[in-house]
């Protein structure tokens, strides 16, 4: 690459218009995450905008999909009953490299770049399933096997043992 400079770029925009997800709520807002965006600073302006608009989506490419997935936890965790759609894509990345030389051809390298956008909706859709509810089917919505119960069966078998044992300890003194 010592024969060619780096030339122009040009990337597929993400914007509002250009979202992959598949029915979005007619009323939403939209962040992209970018490289100087700040995790610290943009989680409350996105849970006040989760409450004042009901759904919020958050976007980002390349380097910046872990900020994305890190915002959208952090705003489920202060917000209970939030439902979470979320799309994997890629967009396209073409560099434009010229030739130093007249004998060489100019170079064009196209890449594509991972992108996130998940959806946060305070009134969950019934027409939009999750990633967990396609891989848990309807298990997940009913409350599963019931995996937190058997501890307190557990303890509620312990203390009607220990109940009867104490009843019978009485009646045979």
């Amino acid at each position: 690459m010592e024969h060619y400079c780096k030339g122009r770029n040009e990337e597929e925009e993400l914007t509002k218009d250009t979202i992959p997800l598949k029915e979005l709520p007619e009323q939403f807002s939209w962040l992209e995450v970018t490289g100087t965006t700040r995790v610290k600073s943009a989680v409350g302006p996105l849970c006040k905008l989760l409450r004042e608009e009901g759904a919020v989506v958050v976007g980002g490419s390349g380097p910046n999909t872990h900020k994305v997935v890190t915002l959208a936890e952090i705003v489920k965790r202060r917000n209970k009953h939030v439902h979470q759609v979320t799309n994997i894509g890629e967009k396209t990345v073409r560099e434009f490299w010229d030739p130093k030389t007249e004998e060489l051809d100019p170079l064009v390298v196209t890449r594509l770049v991972p992108t996130v956008h998940i959806l946060l909706d305070l009134r969950r859709d019934k027409k939009q399933e999750g990633l967990m509810d396609v891989i848990w089917g309807e298990e997940s919505r009913r409350g599963g096997a019931g995996g937190g119960r058997r501890k307190r069966d557990r303890k509620r078998d312990q203390l009607k043992d220990g109940v009867v044992k104490d009843v019978m300890k009485i009646n045979l003194s």
